[in-house]
């Protein structure tokens, strides 16, 4: 690659030459992942992926585009159409990716650091800051051998399928994906998952789903004064990310759960298939419009207040409404400027 190129998606670029007579960047560590520790993957990595997937000229599947879609096809396509950044990321995507990226690079032996995005949630912050300090005592010593950050990229039909594994483990025999939440893992994503996995890694014997459970913990509020603490004083992030991991001392096994797929009991081509024709949905909903799908998940979309001028302009269509009772219920959240002086 041309190193203007390379400064260009990269201005932290640093070429050295390699013991093979090749350049390479200085802070280009293993599995792709950067040295520095502002950064994850290494972005020209990602860059030739990118490339190489245009080049095939063919649409892609991934599960996180297959379960888009079945979400809402408007959120589909303001993700993977029109590629629209969001008003305001959604905190549970600031604080896994987070978590994900964190992870990767402390089993990769990695500094790591927090994104201003974090840095801006204090509160989660400090539980996260927490559950990372627990992991780094318990992890498996296994986890510092794996393959962090696999790629998975085949042809299926008139397809590729696409997708990145979190750690390959015992000589690429066990997957293994990570989850941070309080809730367990979407049962219809993680055989959608592995499926997709086990096609990519043909050697791979099992798939783990590894939850990590995020800590509910609030700062704690100042109390009355008294003799033996005349000057309380409300609770700093920092104190929260102590207390938390000193609660979880002993609670390994509560902070850390494992779901396991075996590969001779999984239908590896049926759930494939499934994935399949719901991406043979994307013609139908495109000659739609991408009509959005209101409901349930409205509640914590990403660009839920582009819907709302959506609803304002054409209104709700009930065809594709699963509780249209929450329609109007939307409407009432944010008044437009427009309806607000229109309603004076």
């Amino acid at each position: 690659m041309d190193k203007a190129l390379a400064l260009k998606i990269c201005p932290d670029f640093h070429p050295v030459p390699t013991d093979s007579g090749k350049v390479k960047c200085r802070f280009y560590g293993d599995d792709s992942l950067c040295k520095r520790p502002e950064y994850f993957r290494c972005e020209l990595t990602l860059y030739r992926e990118d490339e190489e997937r245009k080049a095939l000229a063919v649409p892609t599947i991934s599960v996180s585009k297959a379960q888009t879609l079945l979400r809402c096809p408007r959120l589909y396509a303001l993700n993977y159409i029109y590629k629209v950044d969001p008003p305001i990321p959604a905190k549970w995507k600031v604080v896994g990716r987070a978590f994900s990226e964190c992870r990767a690079k402390i089993d990769s032996g990695l500094p790591y650091a927090f994104s201003n995005e974090i840095k801006s949630l204090p509160v989660d912050k400090a539980r996260l800051g927490a559950v990372l300090r627990r992991y780094q005592e318990w992890r498996k010593p296994e986890y510092a051998d794996a393959l962090n950050e696999i790629r998975v990229f085949f042809p299926y039909k008139d397809v590729h399928f696409v997708g990145y594994i979190d750690e390959l483990l015992r000589n690429r025999k066990t997957i293994l994906e990570w989850k941070y939440a309080a809730t367990e893992y979407d049962e219809l994503k993680a055989v959608y998952q592995a499926a997709t996995y086990f096609k990519g890694i043909p050697e791979a014997e099992r798939f783990v789903l590894a939850r990590a459970k995020k800590p509910q913990q609030r700062l704690k509020q100042a109390e009355k004064p008294t003799k033996k603490n005349p000057n309380p004083h409300d609770e700093t992030p920092i104190e929260l990310e102590e207390r938390i991991y000193q609660e979880l001392a002993d609670k390994q096994h509560e902070l850390f759960t494992y779901t396991i797929y075996d590969r001779e009991f999984f239908d590896i081509e049926g759930t494939l298939e499934q994935i399949y024709q719901t991406a043979k949905l994307i013609s139908a909903y495109e000659a739609a419009s991408y009509p959005p799908a209101f409901g349930m998940n409205c509640e914590n979309c990403d660009f839920r207040p582009y819907c709302l001028k959506h609803l304002t302009n054409i209104g709700c269509n009930r065809k594709f409404c699963g509780y249209p009772q929450i329609c109007g219920e939307i409407k009432k959240m944010k008044q437009l400027p427009a309806e607000a002086s229109a309603s004076k």
